[in-house]
């Protein structure tokens, strides 16, 4: 599943909004376990950690935070990291709280909103169990699937603003696209190779099926592509241009033994075992403005919001 307390790309509007929150330390940085010491005391679970804009944070806010970024690093249908990670502590997550209440704040402000539909979606994408079995593994580490899913639409709501607040009103122009491609052209060199394409499978005994169909109808190779997608790392397809040293050496050997129109045999890999396909060799050269244009665009779009947001 997705990691779902980690902020969208930045911190939305959290250097902008703060003219009214409040911290008290002395709520949050207690060297006991607040959340044991709330057991023990239930009114100090509702003592105010910060106050955002007139809406309150409270102690058993940040407790029930702190728990949710923990648990959820156990919940692991998707991979989320090095779990053995330190946790992120009292301030960090206060920090993320009001940047999440600010947000919030200025959705409601600008009619911002997300769709149940865009939520379902959003949830089909970032599990990989049917959802009752998704619930069970959520309750069994102390969290709730509602829980969950309020941190997803959060983390929707929160690209929706950066993209309609921010990315919506960067404005890149043509002279500063064409100054970073001549200041930079050397990125853009592509030295002599080989355009090649694969067929991927995850069973020898497969490939050898397929390699001997080739052998008879070196014509079916487009169709036998279409039949096959990601295997273990491996994507049967076009690999795009490749050049001498780029791959594993058993890889390297294989296409450069070849030449354009030929296969290889089938050649095992950690990804699988391959069949490869030399369509035609490409002269060294450097990409054109117009072959690079949108890639740098995103690029300088990319630079300009980070500064904007900051």
């Amino acid at each position: 599943m997705l990691s779902l307390l980690k902020h969208s790309p930045f911190h939305l509007f959290s250097g902008v909004f703060l003219t009214s929150f409040l911290f008290l330390f002395s709520a949050c940085s207690q060297p006991e376990d607040t959340s044991v010491a709330s057991q023990k005391n239930p009114s100090q679970s509702k003592q105010l950690a910060a106050l955002v804009n007139g809406e309150r944070i409270t102690v058993s806010d940040l407790d029930n935070a702190l728990r949710f970024i923990s648990n959820t690093r156990f919940v692991t249908h998707k991979e989320q990291g090095d779990i053995s990670a330190p946790v992120a502590g009292k301030e960090q997550v206060l920090e993320q709280l009001i940047d999440e209440v600010l947000q919030r704040q200025e959705a409601e402000k600008m009619n911002v909103r997300i769709s149940e539909r865009t939520l379902q979606e959003a949830i089909k994408k970032a599990i990989e169990v049917p959802v009752e079995v998704f619930k069970k593994d959520l309750a069994e580490v102390g969290l709730s699937y509602f829980d969950w899913k309020q941190k997803l639409r959060f983390n929707l709501l929160a690209q929706q603003l950066f993209q309609q607040v921010i990315m919506n009103n960067i404005i890149v122009t043509d002279e500063e696209i064409r100054k970073y491609y001549d200041e930079n052209k050397e990125e853009y060199f592509q030295p002599a190779g080989l355009q090649v394409s694969q067929i991927v499978m995850k069973s020898e005994a497969e490939a050898n099926i397929i390699y001997q169909q080739l052998i008879s109808n070196p014509l079916k190779w487009k169709s036998i592509l279409k039949e096959f997608g990601d295997v273990e790392g491996g994507k049967s397809g076009d690999m795009g241009v490749i050049t001498k040293g780029m791959l594993p050496k058993e890889m390297d050997d294989a296409i450069f033994s070849l030449k354009p129109g030929h296969m290889s045999a089938v050649t095992k890999t950690p990804y699988g075992y391959h069949i490869f396909k030399v369509l035609k060799r490409v002269k060294a050269k450097t990409l054109s403005f117009e072959e690079v244009r949108s890639e740098i665009f995103q690029i300088l779009s990319q630079e300009k919001a980070e500064k904007q947001y900051e």
